[in-house]
C-alpha cells in the first residue's frame, strides 16, 4: 500500500506458471538434467505474454590424450577421468601407456616406461638400464655392435677369440706383498690357424698365430715385508692384446726330431 491512499495498489506482471510455482521472466525453471528452461517475456503474438522457453543442454565431450570422457548417474554431462598415463619427453614428444604396456623413447633403448595403476591413479614408471664398462680400445672396430635391447656398446667377437682378461691378485716378491689385490691384465683366447693341403706346392701349408700382448705398460705397488719395511716394486700390465703370428712346426720334422732323440738314446745304451 502506498502512503497516503486508504486502499491498496496491486502492480500485475506477467510471468510464468509451472507447477503452481511463479517464476518471473528471466528466471530460470528448474528442469530436467539436460535441459535448460527460462522464463522469457514474449513480444510475438502478445508483447506482454510470459512463455517458458527450454534448450537442451550440449554437453562438452572432448578430454586431452590419456583420459576418458565419463558419464555420472542422474548427471547430464560427464566429465574427463583418467585412463592412461601420459609420457611427455624431449622436443614435447607425447606418448599414451596402458596399464602393463611397455615404452622406449625414440633414439633411447636405455629408458624404458611402463604404466601402474594404483587405485584410481595412472603412475607412469621409469626403468634406467646401465651398462658395463667398455673401452672401445679393447675391440676390433668391426666387433662393436649393440647388446640386444639396443642400449649398450659391446665387443661381440667368437667365443675365447684373444681378447685382454681382467684378474685380481696379491703380488708375492722376495717376503714382500702387496696389502691387497693388485689389478692384472693377461692375454687369452684362439686365434687363426689351420693346416690344410696345397694341391699348388703339392704339400701341407700351416698358419699359426699366437695370443699375445701387443701394448704393455709398467705399473708400482708398495708392498710389505716381513721386517716391516716397504718394497717399490713394479710390474708388466697387459694393455692390449692380438694374434701375432708365429712360426709352425710341422709334424714330419716333429717326427724326425723324436726319431733322431730315440736312436740316440739307443746307441748310448748299447
Amino acid at each position: 500500500m502506498q502512503p497516503g491512499k486508504c486502499c491498496p495498489t496491486f502492480e500485475c506482471r506477467h510471468g510464468c506458471v509451472v507447477n503452481e510455482t511463479y517464476y518471473a521472466p528471466g528466471v530460470v525453471i528448474p528442469s530436467s538434467p539436460c535441459e535448460e528452461c527460462t522464463c522469457s517475456e514474449s513480444s510475438y503474438p502478445s508483447p506482454h505474454h510470459a512463455t517458458v522457453k527450454c534448450k537442451p543442454v550440449i554437453c562438452d565431450t572432448y578430454c586431452p590424450v590419456g583420459y576418458k570422457y565419463t558419464k555420472k548417474p542422474g548427471q547430464c554431462c560427464g566429465t574427463c577421468k583418467p585412463a592412461a598415463c601420459t609420457v611427455t619427453v624431449g622436443d614435447n614428444i607425447t606418448h599414451v601407456l596402458q596399464v602393463g604396456e611397455f615404452w622406449n623413447p625414440p633414439g633411447d633403448n636405455c629408458t624404458t616406461y611402463t604404466c601402474e595403476k594404483y587405485d584410481d591413479q595412472f603412475i607412469p614408471v621409469i626403468s634406467q638400464k646401465s651398462c658395463p664398462h667398455f673401452n672401445p680400445d679393447d675391440c676390433d672396430p668391426d666387433d662393436i655392435k649393440l647388446s640386444d635391447n639396443g642400449c649398450c656398446k659391446e665387443c661381440q667377437v667368437k667365443l675365447k677369440s684373444c681378447m685382454k682378461h681382467n684378474t685380481t691378485t696379491v703380488i708375492k716378491y722376495h717376503g714382500c706383498v702387496s696389502p691387497a689385490p693388485v689389478e692384472m691384465t693377461y692375454c687369452e683366447g684362439s686365434c687363426d690357424a689351420y693346416s690344410r693341403y696345397s694341391p699348388e706346392v703339392n704339400t701341407m701349408e700351416h698358419k699359426c698365430s699366437c695370443c699375445q700382448e701387443i701394448k704393455t705398460s709398467q705399473r708400482k705397488v708398495t708392498l710389505t715385508c716381513s721386517d716391516g719395511t716397504y718394497l717399490d716394486h713394479s710390474y708388466t700390465y697387459v694393455e692390449k692384446c692380438s694374434c701375432v703370428s708365429s712360426e709352425c712346426i710341422s709334424q714330419v720334422s716333429t717326427q724326425q726330431a723324436t726319431n733322431q732323440t730315440k736312436g740316440s738314446q739307443e746307441q748310448a745304451n748299447v
